[in-house]
């Protein structure tokens, strides 16, 4: 029984040694010294004052209503009265189509307009009569 415990303290015992030996023989590197950084600072005498940004800006603007105009019938441009990027009131004429493109469409919708009149009157006529 001795023996088995004299084994595991011998190897203990030298288990130690080994450790300082090891401990004792190191390297020594120097210390390494460690700057800290240095912040400089300035110091403003801070006064209230009521300001606003100002921003350049360069391009176009343009309104989020953009017009899409058409004309009801194909026809030619006679005249142009408002140029790109004026002002314009509501009401105001921009342009103007060639008359001669439209006169056949009207004469069509006069025409049109008659004829209904005439089934309008026939129509008031067979009333009349069916009262009677």
């Amino acid at each position: 029984m001795l023996k088995k415990l004299i084994i595991p303290i011998v190897i203990f015992f030298l288990a130690i040694v080994f450790f300082k030996l090891m401990v004792s023989t190191k390297e020594h590197s120097p210390e390494i010294e460690i700057n800290e950084h240095v912040w400089r600072v300035e110091q403003n005498i801070v006064e209230k004052q009521k300001l606003s940004p100002v921003i350049t800006l360069y391009g176009r603007v343009e309104t989020s209503q953009l017009l899409n105009a058409a004309a009801p019938a194909p026809g030619q441009v006679e005249q142009v009265l408002v140029k790109e990027g004026e002002s314009v009131a509501k009401g105001e004429l921009m342009l103007s189509l060639d008359q001669a493109d439209f006169e056949p469409l009207l004469m069509q919708a006069e025409a049109k307009v008659k004829e209904l009149e005439a089934l309008i009157k026939s129509e008031q006529l067979r009333h009349e009569i069916n009262i009677e």
